[in-house]
């Protein structure tokens, strides 16, 4: 999956759960340099639909925290676990 495409989820998921357009989602990131705009505790909420979304698992370390800081983290961190989630599959 491109990154792109990925990033375009984690907005839709951000815009769905602040009931807001994607378009909107776009334009306040672009506003506020990529900052995620939730709290910690949302945040946490929106890790688990991504989880569903994409069929991973988080890990409780600073790769998440350091994704939760932006739109473009996440997704990168989301390839990153689609991929070793991948190659765990083809091992087994």
């Amino acid at each position: 999956m491109h990154i792109r495409d990925i990033e375009d989820s984690v907005i839709a998921t951000l815009a769905a759960f602040l009931e807001k357009k994607p378009a909107t989602i776009k334009t306040r990131l672009l506003r506020k340099g990529g900052e995620m705009p939730v709290d910690s505790f949302d945040m946490l909420k929106i890790q688990l639909q991504l989880e569903e979304t994409f069929g991973i698992d988080f890990p409780y370390d600073e790769r998440t925290e350091e994704a939760c800081r932006s739109v473009k983290s996440m997704a990168l961190l989301i390839r990153e676990l689609m991929r070793e989630r991948d190659t765990e599959l083809t091992k087994a």
